[in-house]
């Protein structure tokens, strides 16, 4: 039988960080995450906008100058 991470624990005895958390706390977590991801993600965009704005800007005065 191919030893499993919870076997492996159990056989060495090592200690577990932490308590259980239940099947609603890591639903909340995972929920929570997915707000983050959508808010970094959001963020990455209108930076990135702003990045092309910049750089059209730049290229208009770079055809001002020539």
């Amino acid at each position: 039988m191919e030893p499993t991470v919870l076997n492996v624990i159990e056989k060495e005895n090592i200690p577990v960080q932490g308590k259980k958390k239940s099947l609603d706390e890591l639903e909340n977590e995972i929920e929570q995450l997915k707000e983050h991801m959508k808010q970094q993600n959001i963020l990455m965009l209108k930076q990135q906008s702003d990045l092309d704005k910049l750089h059209e800007n730049i290229k208009k005065k770079d055809k001002e100058i020539m």
